[in-house]
């Protein structure tokens, strides 16, 4: 598996979701969106690879705030490598026990493909602004996919 590169982390960050977020920025996106804000982060190659010690300092600091609300992931487009995001990701939920949303410019049809085999998803509606949040319930392998408005409240 093509191991996941890592952009940036922003510890706390109130502008990647509800709240206080640990936001972390992965490398990797074929979408190049015009008008994208982070161009440089296209190359599944940028920044540096996530090593278990950035993973392990990662959960260390989301473990050491009690301000957080959750962890947001973001890129890039954090779907670029599904598989070893999917690792990742029940990796942040088992270890810190917070919820975890990845923005994607992937529509709801085609994560479905990916993941359908690797977690239980939930339909709980259309994609608002083609973003979809995912919350990692307790459950190691289940992913639920929330739909949100301009509030960031849920529509289901």
């Amino acid at each position: 598996m093509e191991p996941l590169h890592i952009i940036n982390v922003y510890p706390e960050t109130i502008s990647d979701g509800f709240g206080v977020r640990y936001a972390i920025y992965l490398a990797g996106c074929t979408h190049h969106c015009r008008g994208c804000h982070n161009p440089g982060s296209w190359s599944p190659v940028a920044g540096e690879p996530l090593t278990e010690l950035i993973l392990s300092r990662i959960v260390a600091e989301i473990n050491d705030n009690p301000i957080l609300d959750g962890i947001t992931i973001s890129g890039g487009d954090p779907f670029y490598n599904p598989f070893a995001l999917l690792a990742l990701l029940r990796r942040l939920k088992e270890e810190t026990h917070k919820n975890v949303w990845c923005y994607t410019g992937y529509t709801y049809e085609s994560l479905l493909k990916v993941i359908n085999g690797y977690c239980i998803c939930r339909n709980t509606g259309r994609v608002f602004r083609g973003f979809i949040v995912f919350d990692l319930w307790k459950s190691y392998f289940c992913i639920v996919c929330v739909i949100i408005n301009d509030n960031y409240e849920c529509l289901d």
